[in-house]
């Protein structure tokens, strides 16, 4: 399945705004880390394998453009293939998922979700409902209950580049003349 999202570009852009935050406040928790390297089609089937079923499409193509963003916002981090196979960050996605979803919670079940970004040292975890399930392609960001519900991964997205375009007006209003 193709998107019709160019991923390349909101990740570029993405990009020069974290840039941007840095070059005007070094100190800011907007971290300037960058995205890794896409990841190979046969990774990805290596990834759904291990999980048993398929990712979502629009994750799915945006992990071939950036397999993963360290600290993408505020200590979240956006899971990479390693972490889906089970590095130590997958591993806490994997725990906070237990908690948050032992019971259902607003819709969202634990069987019907994986998680997809986690802040290890906070209590977020974005979780996008897999092909096959009741809603698929709907994404939650949690954080001991549902703080935000989006139709998909790219609005999720798009809310994070948001949130990034809101820090970098409030700097510029802050050094304008």
């Amino acid at each position: 399945m193709t998107s019709a999202t160019n991923w390349s570009e909101l990740i570029g852009y993405l990009v020069l705004v974290k840039q941007r935050i840095n070059e005007l406040d070094p100190d800011n928790p907007l971290t300037c880390r960058l995205p890794r390297p896409g990841a190979t089609v046969e990774r990805l089937a290596l990834v759904e394998n291990h999980l048993g079923t398929a990712l979502d499409p629009a994750y799915r193509e945006f992990l071939l453009q950036a397999d993963g963003w360290p600290e993408i916002n505020l200590g979240l981090h956006l899971l990479g293939t390693e972490d889906l196979l089970g590095s130590d960050l997958g591993r806490v996605a994997n725990e906070y998922l237990r908690i948050y979803l032992s019971e259902p919670l607003a819709g969202w079940t634990i069987l019907g979700v994986q998680p997809i970004a986690v802040a290890a040292d906070d209590r977020d975890l974005v979780v996008v409902r897999p092909p096959g399930v009741p809603g698929a392609g709907a994404v939650a960001w949690l954080d001991g209950g549902v703080v935000e519900d989006y139709p998909g991964f790219e609005e999720w997205f798009r809310t994070v580049i948001e949130l990034h375009r809101q820090e970098l007006a409030r700097l510029n209003a802050a050094v304008a003349p």
